[in-house]
């Protein structure tokens, strides 16, 4: 049989067009969790078999050829699972100019499940409605292992013991609790569309445990490449900043630095995102709806001259605000606590551990804007200086719009700002994240101005 498919793909292979390549790939292979290279061995799926095109050196560089009839791009190392791009056929790009692309790859040793006691902040997110009595209570969450954000995953567990079934589904932030009463050994199968279909064990051995379990769910890869050039073919001169935003809920925003080269990034879903370039005036050149799909995108953006676009990009808030040092875990506001007084944009005061300016947002949005991007790289290099800190997340709306919608899209704000942490090396384990809505307004709703400040997340460093 083996014999049969090589005569086969070596026939293919003799056909006029079969032998031709559409696309050319430059990259780094990485470990997913370390960001180390990777030296693998690269296959270019074909009908009838695969050919076999290379491999990365040690530094993790490579660079391929993709046949026209490829269907996919597989990346192999006896350390690590098996890693596949899907590619559309027939995808092409001028000739001889590659498309750059990073390839993460998930090492044998992988914990996709993982499990330890709750911590402090933790702790208080148990339900007070649950018998405290019981002999385990357990805390689930449920994370794309590429991006780390929040899965809703229906989770079914099969009591051994009693012989029953149990499926719960999770809240935005991918979490859920559940109480085990005695000893027990369950099956766990975890299924959300898109990612892979999970199935292990779960062991009830703790007496009065309190623990946290994170099932990061494997999924196929979504690689999105993005040029600027100018709408005659030739070279733009300068970067842009471009903003790629999910048009429904359920990702983080990404954004990348967008010139001449092509510019990858594998932290996205198989959704629509709208884009927008913003050049270093913060002019909107450009913007577009594109719709990622499962494996390889690439988008070539060609830009008119600047007289015939140019829009400006929406300001962000300018405002004076407070905000309570962070030396308490009790939820805001905190009346009795001295407060700091700074300006957004400019971000004059930031000492920490004892005083975060608030994570401001636009109306009805959860992207992080760039002046809070200093902020939080500020706060995740003083985490990694300072391990004894944890953080505390909390999302908050103003009270315009429904409340329930108001809810929604203050967890979506922490969750966005926890996860840009996370991409800074800041542990899960040192996060909580909080939704509040509209409940603890910093300033009265009864202007645009104040409004504006009550649209924001607040951080608090706690002590372990």
């Amino acid at each position: 049989m083996t014999r049969l498919v090589y005569i086969l793909l070596c026939t293919l292979m003799t056909v006029p067009g079969f032998a031709q390549n559409c696309l050319k790939l430059s990259g780094t292979i990485q470990d997913l969790t370390t960001r180390q290279p990777i030296s693998a061995s690269l296959y270019v799926l074909v009908p009838g078999g695969s050919i076999h095109a290379g491999k990365s050196d040690e530094k993790g560089h490579f660079t391929v050829d993709v046949n026209c009839y490829a269907t996919a791009l597989m990346i192999e190392h006896p350390d690590y699972k098996a890693q596949r791009l899907l590619v559309k056929p027939n995808m092409t790009m001028p000739a001889n100019e590659a498309v750059a692309i990073t390839v993460p790859m998930i090492p044998n040793t992988f914990q996709q499940v993982s499990v330890r006691a709750l911590n402090s902040a933790e702790f208080k997110l148990l339900s007070p409605k649950v018998n405290p009595k019981s002999k385990q209570r357990s805390l689930f969450f449920m994370s794309d292992v590429y991006t780390t954000a929040p899965v809703r995953a229906r989770t079914c567990f099969h009591y051994m013991t009693a012989d029953w079934t149990n499926c719960l589904d999770p809240d935005v932030e991918g979490r859920f609790e559940l109480a085990f009463a005695e000893k027990d050994e369950l099956t766990v199968e975890v299924k959300s569309p898109g990612f892979d279909f999970y199935q292990g064990m779960l062991a009830i051995e703790a007496a009065n445990g309190r623990l946290r379990h994170d099932y990061r769910l494997f999924r196929d890869l979504v690689s999105f490449s993005v040029r600027v050039q100018n709408a005659n073919g030739t070279p733009v001169t300068e970067t842009f900043r471009c903003d790629i935003r999910p048009v429904a809920a359920g990702a983080p925003p990404v954004t990348l630095n967008a010139g001449r080269n092509w510019q990858s990034s594998y932290l996205f879903f198989p959704q629509a995102y709208r884009l927008t370039l913003v050049d270093a005036q913060k002019q909107i050149r450009h913007q577009q709806e594109v719709v990622l799909r499962e494996g390889f995108n690439l988008l070539e953006i060609k830009l008119p001259p600047t007289a015939e676009t140019p829009k400006p990009a929406a300001p962000a808030p300018t405002v004076t605000a407070t905000v309570t040092p962070a030396t308490g875990a009790a939820a805001p506001p905190v009346a009795d606590e001295p407060a700091v007084t700074f300006d957004i944009p400019g971000v004059a005061a930031l000492n920490l551990p004892d005083s975060i300016p608030p994570i401001y947002f636009r109306q009805s949005s959860y992207e992080l804007m760039p002046q809070s991007e200093q902020v939080l790289r500020a706060v995740a290099a003083y985490l990694k200086k300072n391990p004894k800190y944890q953080v505390k997340v909390m999302g908050h709306t103003d009270n315009v719009g429904d409340p329930a919608k108001n809810q929604t899209l203050s967890q979506y704000r922490a969750m966005v700002t926890a996860t840009f942490l996370r991409r800074l090396d800041v542990a899960d384990e040192r996060l909580t994240t909080t939704g509040f809505g509209s409940r603890y307004p910093m300033a009265p709703n009864d202007n645009e101005e104040n409004k504006a400040k009550n649209r924001r997340v607040t951080l608090k460093l706690t002590g372990k």
